[in-house]
């Protein structure tokens, strides 16, 4: 990992995608950070908690895919900016409170980040 994530907003520097994603969510102002570990997303939230501190990010590995979108969404509802990091296929635990939320609204923006692995047959596309 480079230490970019704390450099000066706007700074152009060659990182990650996942890294570009934390460093997207500090620029934010993003104050509540939730996740489920799993490949590819796991790295959202291990950059994150590395300037946590710094930045008075609160940082959690939540049980499952559930759990961490709606403890971001509850941030949302609180008045923290949040994120909810997941694979692609925890899209599928989420769609209850995610429905919840699509009626309710949020106050504050809340992102939800999806990772997902490339097919196979993607792979030579991508290199």
């Amino acid at each position: 990992m480079s230490l970019n994530l704390l450099d000066k907003p706007g700074k152009i520097v060659l990182m990650m995608g996942n890294e570009a994603i934390a460093r997207g969510a500090l620029e934010a102002g993003v104050q509540f950070a939730a996740a489920y570990p799993g490949t590819p997303s796991s790295e959202v939230l291990a950059f994150l908690s590395r300037v946590s501190k710094e930045t008075g990010m609160y940082i959690e590995w939540s049980t499952n895919e559930k759990v961490a979108f709606e403890a971001a969404y509850s941030a949302s509802l609180a008045g923290l900016r949040s994120i909810a990091v997941m694979k692609h296929l925890g899209t599928h635990w989420i769609l209850d409170p995610l429905a919840v939320a699509a009626i309710t609204g949020c106050p504050r923006r809340i992102t939800r980040n999806f990772g997902r692995r490339p097919l196979s047959s993607q792979l030579p596309k991508l290199c």
